[in-house]
């Protein structure tokens, strides 16, 4: 046996233990989203992940949460008056300042090529057994003979969907039908037809989406569906999916792109809009407008947990960053001009500390704190002058009897 010098130290051990790498391995797949206690869809239909959808046309995305969808036709704006183009743009942003921070929305723009027969049911007027019959029939003939040679198969619709976080679906129901109410009302305003889709309705956009390789007619119906004890997915998903490419996916035997675009600009211009949708093949726009701003405000006014702060606050941060590199400050005299029609501008402008002489001086404290809490009622008080001073607040008048109450005086 060899001695070891004198003098020398044993070399301390180096690197990771067994259970320091396998807690390493579990950390890196779960941030990486491989987690194994998270369930993979090993499915088309599992894949596909809203998890019930109604005959009335509400679907339940996710636990708690609720949307409908409406169908909204061309406006010819190009062929307006320049004044009414103005009252269309006014109406517009009415309907876009509607959805409050408890409603999300997006515009859902789809471009697909069916086959030649719905293709044709879309363009079929219903017969009314009267004298205008013949007019409706040829009126239908010629739109299919001009559709044939004009659009080269290919169905170009326009979507809103809404939707909201509900208890359950008899609360959603209510809630959305008065949202849905308005919308239309919006629509029509712009000059637009606007319709409400039903589930099957919503379950056929859902199939020519997945589909598109195919083109196969949907043929569904929710009585055939009980009788069948399939799922509703078993009727819109493709034969598969693959995600494994890194720039593209494959549904069915069909290849497709993802492409992000976040647009954070005081106006934004629709004519890339309009060229992209000018485009004669398959493709799928969707638009999410949100204030980042009011949902700060709103999950700070209903008491979520700090972590839900430090996510939107990260965000607006993030926007706010993005901005300011883009455009200069919100309070400059440009983007004063930019926003005069905006009613959230000075909102916007509080977000920025500046001096007397309108210089930066640095981001609000929302940006880094909570700041607003949610309203307490008083219900009592110790002495008649807060008793006094609770009533002017909250009733804007000396109500004696609400001091009374208060205090535990008469």
């Amino acid at each position: 046996m060899k001695k070891k010098p004198q003098g020398s130290k044993a070399t301390p051990k180096t690197g990771l233990n067994f259970s320091e790498k396998k807690r390493l391995r579990e950390l890196k797949n779960t941030l990486a989203g491989n987690d194994r206690k998270q369930e993979k869809p090993d499915t088309a239909q599992k894949t596909i992940t809203f998890k019930k959808m109604y005959r009335d046309g509400i679907c339940q995305v996710a636990s708690g949460c609720y949307t409908k969808m409406v169908e909204f036709f061309d406006i010819n704006y190009d062929l307006l008056e320049i004044e009414d183009q103005g009252e269309i743009l006014e109406q517009y942003s009415r309907l876009i300042n509607y959805f409050d921070p408890s409603i999300r929305f997006e515009l859902f723009l789809f471009n697909r090529q069916v086959n030649e027969q719905t293709l044709i049911d879309q363009f079929d007027i219903p017969l009314q057994g009267d004298d205008f019959d013949d007019i409706r029939e040829e009126y239908t003939e010629m739109l299919k003979k001009q559709a044939a040679k004009g659009n080269n198969g290919i169905i170009k619709s326009k979507y809103l969907i809404f939707g909201i976080e509900c208890k359950g679906y008899k609360e959603a129901k209510a809630k959305l039908g008065s949202i849905e109410a308005d919308v239309i009302k919006n629509f029509l305003n712009l000059g637009t037809h606007a319709r409400s889709l039903d589930g099957k309705e919503r379950l056929r956009v859902l199939h020519e989406y997945f589909n598109q390789d195919t083109m196969e007619p949907f043929r569904f119906s929710f009585k055939e569906l009980s009788e069948s004890g399939k799922s509703v997915k078993d009727y819109i998903a493709p034969p598969g999916f693959d995600f494994r490419y890194p720039s593209r996916f494959k549904s069915g035997r069909m290849y497709g792109s993802v492409h992000y675009l976040d647009i954070i600009a005081p106006r934004f211009n629709d004519e890339l809009l309009k060229k992209l949708l000018d485009i004669d093949d398959n493709l799928t726009i969707t638009l999410h407008i949100r204030d980042c701003t009011q949902e700060l405000i709103n999950v700070q006014l209903q008491e979520y947990p700090d972590t839900v702060i430090k996510e939107k606050q990260a965000e607006l941060n993030r926007l706010y960053d993005d901005f300011s590199k883009k455009y200069g400050l919100i309070n400059s005299q440009t983007n004063k001009r930019a926003f005069n029609q905006d009613s959230s501008y000075c909102l916007l402008c509080s977000l920025e500390k500046t001096d007397e002489e309108g210089k930066f001086v640095g981001k609000a404290d929302m940006f880094t704190k909570r700041t607003i809490k949610k309203a307490e009622v008083v219900t009592s008080v110790d002495t008649a002058t807060e008793a006094l001073a609770v009533s002017l607040s909250e009733k804007a008048r000396v109500d004696l009897d609400y001091m009374a109450e208060l205090s535990g005086k008469s």
